[in-house]
């Protein structure tokens, strides 16, 4: 039962990749060039989301910070050419997400139990790790910068060493490093996939 649910999943991933990955599709999709009103509204999401130290905050959620955000944080900060708030929310992620072994990304930062901030989840996300690692390598090839290229490549290593596994003959990504893997298949969620990168 286990092995055809996983393989109609798989059946079905595969059919939307490859309707996304279509040209048809792809042409179809045109990059927005940031103008005076788009500028203005990341000025509002940075002053409304972006810290001065450069963590990226969920309001919903009680500020807490994601690796996810942080990703977004920073692939718009190189959409908008604001290398000044990459460079925050860069510096941030590393010191405070970048504590696991392995050159992915905790997960979740926040208010502890015991009232002190700190990080609240040591699993990464994968969608996370993509997302900064792919903010890394569009901002080393918009600024020149080999340093951002450098990281993004060691995050991709991680991803490939630590979350991408082989099933049935092809090549897949876990949602996170633990919790995944289980002794009777495996679970895969295709929204933790940034397809772009």
């Amino acid at each position: 039962m286990h092995r055809l649910i996983l393989r109609v999943n798989i059946w079905l991933l595969t059919v939307l990749l490859a309707v996304l990955a279509s040209p048809a599709y792809t042409q179809a999709q045109s990059v927005p060039v940031p103008n005076a009103q788009a500028e203005k509204l990341w000025e509002q999401y940075k002053a409304t989301f972006i810290q001065a130290d450069g963590r990226v905050t969920d309001k919903r959620q009680m500020h807490i910070s994601h690796s996810e955000g942080q990703g977004y944080g920073m692939l718009s900060s190189v959409l908008y050419d604001d290398r000044a708030t990459f460079h925050k929310i860069w510096q941030w992620t590393k010191n405070n997400l970048q504590s696991r072994q392995d050159n992915l990304f905790v997960w979740a930062w926040g208010k502890r139990p015991n009232d002190l901030w700190g990080i609240i989840d040591y699993n990464n996300a994968t969608d996370g790790d993509l997302l900064i690692a792919y903010a890394l390598l569009k901002a080393s090839a918009k600024w020149d910068d080999i340093g951002y290229k450098t990281e993004g490549l060691k995050i991709v290593e991680g991803i490939r060493k630590h979350l991408a596994i082989t099933w049935d003959n092809r090549t897949l990504l876990l949602p996170a490093y633990y919790g995944f893997n289980r002794g009777d298949g495996i679970v895969l969620n295709p929204s933790y996939l940034i397809l772009p990168a």
